[in-house]
């Protein structure tokens, strides 16, 4: 579980929206552990797509966004996590193999819903463009 994060030098593109190649540190628990990570934005396309990769690699997240009815008064929101070539390869070699991946892939998989109900709450707290 992600517990924060922050740019890493001065990082974010023009206007505060992330660019690709921005990184950031991610600060992260589960299992009584915690430890950090390194991202880089791979995917920026404000309104539509945000991804980066952890360690170089290893695992790629990423949202996307879409419209959820005709008349655009939702969004719909999709969280998406999987591992890569590299970081199957880490995993088998560095934390116990098949077990090791099976169980960071439940983790994510977990996780994800939790996020997603997070998101949701933030941006409805959010004042509307007439309540600004």
């Amino acid at each position: 579980m992600c517990t924060g994060c922050s740019w890493d030098d001065g990082a974010r593109g023009a206007g505060g929206v992330p660019a690709v190649g921005d990184r950031f540190t991610g600060k992260n628990c589960a299992d009584g552990r915690t430890w950090e990570t390194r991202s880089v934005v791979v995917a920026s396309e404000p309104g539509v797509e945000i991804a980066w990769q952890v360690n170089e690699d290893w695992v790629r997240w990423g949202f996307f966004t879409a419209p959820a009815d005709p008349a655009g008064e939702s969004t719909l929101l999709t969280e998406t996590w999987a591992f890569l070539p590299a970081g199957l390869a880490g995993f088998r070699a560095r934390d116990g193999g098949e077990a090791a991946i099976d169980h960071r892939t439940r983790l994510a998989r977990e996780g994800i819903p939790a996020t997603l109900t997070r998101v949701k709450a933030v941006a409805e707290d959010r004042p509307g463009p007439a309540q600004r």
